[in-house]
C-alpha cells in the first residue's frame, strides 16, 4: 500500500498513478472522503495553476524582472503627475520615453495600466478565492467539477472583459 501526503496529510489507500491522464486514480479499497480529498486537491491545484497562467498572460508574459520595474515606474509616474519627481525619477522617465511622448503622457500610460493591473487582479483573484471555497467544501466529485466549470467560464469571460 503507498502513502501519498497531501498538504502535509498523509492519505491511506492503494493508489496508482496515470500520467497518460495526469492524475491520481483510486484503484481499490478506498473510502469516498479519501476520494473527494483528492479530487479536492486537484481541482485546487489545477484552479491555482490556471490563475498564474492567467495572471501571466494578462501581463503580456512579462519577465519577472520586467515587472520588478513596475512599482518604481509607478512611483515615478505618481510623483510626476503630482510634480514632485526627483530628478532621478525624471531621469529614469526620460530615458523610457518614445518619440512624441513627453514626462506627462507616459506617466498618464503607466497610471491606466497600474489602474487596469488593479482591476484585473481584483477581478482574477475573486475568480480564484470562489473556486476555491466551492471546491473546499464540495461533498462530493460532481460539486467539484460544477466549482471548476463555473471558475472556466468566470475567467473566460473576465478574460474577454479585458481585452476588448
Amino acid at each position: 500500500m503507498a502513502t501519498i501526503t497531501i498538504n502535509d496529510i498523509p492519505m491511506l489507500g492503494d493508489y496508482t498513478h496515470d500520467t497518460d491522464i495526469d492524475f491520481l486514480k483510486i484503484v481499490h479499497g478506498a473510502d469516498a472522503d479519501i476520494c473527494v480529498h483528492l479530487s479536492q486537491a486537484e481541482a485546487l491545484g489545477i484552479v491555482r495553476e490556471h490563475h498564474a497562467q492567467m495572471m501571466f498572460k494578462a501581463v503580456g508574459n512579462a519577465s519577472e524582472i520586467e515587472r520588478d520595474t513596475w512599482p518604481v515606474q509607478l512611483q515615478a509616474a505618481v510623483a510626476i503627475t503630482a510634480k514632485i519627481a526627483t530628478d532621478g525619477q525624471q531621469a529614469m522617465a526620460m530615458a523610457m520615453l518614445v518619440e512624441g511622448e513627453t514626462l506627462e503622457i507616459w506617466a498618464a500610460k503607466v497610471l491606466a495600466k497600474n489602474a487596469a493591473m488593479q482591476q484585473l487582479i481584483g477581478v482574477a483573484q475573486g475568480i480564484k478565492r470562489r473556486a476555491e471555497k466551492a471546491i473546499e467544501s464540495a461533498p462530493d466529485s460532481a460539486t467539484i467539477d460544477t466549482a471548476l466549470a463555473q471558475a472556466k467560464q468566470e475567467a473566460m469571460a473576465a478574460m474577454q472583459q479585458f481585452v476588448q
